[in-house]
C-alpha cells in the first residue's frame, strides 16, 4: 500500500492505473494533515539536511533560505543532480544507521535500511517480480485516443502505421469509450508509440511519421524545447517538418560541440582536485567523498 497526497500527480488516471497493475493499493492523506504520511515528510526533511545544502548552488525551500551568487558559476544539470542524489542514496543513506529502525532480534541496535532490508527478508523471504515487454508497456503514460486516416496524434506530433490503420472508424469495445482507444508512449523515448487492443490483450505500434528526417534518439523534452523556440520565432506549432528538422539539427550542434574543461571550485589548483585524482588512477567516482563531487551548481 502506498499512502499519497493530493498532488496532481497522484490523482491522474496513469498514476493508479500502474499501481493496479503491479497490485498496489492506494490510501489518499488527509488534506493538510502530514502526520497521515509522517515517514515520507521525515525523510523529505533529511534530504534537505544531509544532501540537499551540500550541493554547491543550493537555492533553499524558499527565497528567504536561497544561498549568495547562486548565478555566478555553473550550474547543474538535472541529470546530474539525479546522478548525485542516487550515489547518495545508494553509499550514504542505505548504509547510514537509522535510529527508527531496529531488529527485533538485536534491539538495541541501530542497523541501517540494507541491513533492515536483509533481516525482513530472512524472515519474511523475497519474490521478485519480473515484467516482460507486454507488461511494461501497460506501466507507460498513455493518452485516450481516436484512430483518423492520418494516424493519432500526441501533443503535436503524428504516428501512423498499416497495422494501426485496421483501426480506423473501429469502437474500442471499451462501454463509454467510443472510438478512444488507449496509446501508451515513452516520454524519453517518443519514436514509437503502442495503441492497446483490450480485446486481443495485444499491442499495435505506430512510428513518428517524419522519424527519418531525425534519425537519431531523442526526447519529449527536447522536442517541447525546440517547438516553443520554433513559435517564438514566428513559426507554427503544427508545422512538424519543420520542428523534426529543427530538432535534428540541435542534435547535430550539440554532438559536435566538444564541453570546455570544468575547473574544481572546491580543489586548487586543479592538480589537488580528486576529480583529476580518479583520471589518473582509475578509481570510480563512488569512491570520492561526496562534497568533493558536489562542487558545481545547479543548472
Amino acid at each position: 500500500m502506498v499512502v499519497v497526497d493530493h498532488g496532481k500527480i497522484f490523482n491522474g488516471e496513469h498514476f493508479t492505473d500502474v499501481c493496479t497493475a503491479l497490485g498496489i493499493s492506494v490510501r489518499s492523506a488527509r488534506e493538510r494533515t502530514p502526520t497521515d504520511k509522517a515517514i515520507v515528510e521525515s525523510l523529505f526533511s533529511a534530504i534537505k539536511k544531509l544532501f540537499c545544502q551540500y550541493v554547491a548552488g543550493y537555492t533553499g525551500s524558499d527565497l528567504a533560505r536561497r544561498g549568495k551568487y547562486i548565478h555566478d558559476g555553473p550550474l547543474w544539470s538535472i541529470n546530474e543532480l539525479q546522478d548525485l542524489l542516487d550515489e547518495w542514496i545508494a553509499l550514504h543513506w542505505q548504509q547510514r544507521p537509522h535510529d527508527g529502525l531496529r531488529n527485533p532480534f538485536l534491539p538495541g541496535m541501530k542497523i541501517s535500511p540494507n541491513r533492515m532490508y536483509a533481516a525482513l527478508v530472512a524472515a519474511e523471504g523475497h519474490v521478485p517480480l519480473a515484467l516482460s515487454v507486454h507488461e511494461n508497456r501497460k506501466l507507460l503514460p498513455f493518452k485516450r485516443l481516436k484512430v483518423t486516416r492520418k494516424g493519432v496524434r500526441i501533443g503535436n506530433r503524428t504516428y501512423n502505421s498499416a497495422e494501426l490503420q485496421q483501426y480506423y472508424k473501429k469502437h474500442s469495445g471499451i462501454r463509454g469509450q467510443g472510438m478512444k482507444w488507449q496509446v501508451r508512449y515513452n516520454p524519453y523515448a517518443p519514436r514509437f508509440v503502442w495503441l492497446y487492443d483490450h480485446v486481443k490483450d495485444d499491442w499495435v505500434e505506430a512510428e513518428f511519421i517524419h522519424q527519418r528526417l531525425i534519425g537519431d534518439e531523442w526526447t519529449q523534452y527536447l522536442w517541447e524545447q525546440v517547438t516553443a523556440a520554433h513559435v517564438e520565432l514566428g513559426g507554427s506549432r503544427e508545422d512538424e517538418r519543420a520542428i523534426t528538422r529543427a530538432v535534428a539539427a540541435l542534435r547535430e550542434r550539440t554532438a559536435g560541440a566538444q564541453a570546455p574543461p570544468r575547473r574544481c571550485p572546491r580543489y586548487s589548483p586543479v592538480r589537488n582536485c580528486p576529480c583529476a585524482h580518479r583520471r589518473r588512477t582509475g578509481m570510480p567516482a563512488s569512491a570520492l567523498p561526496y562534497q568533493a563531487r558536489s562542487s558545481a551548481r545547479l543548472r
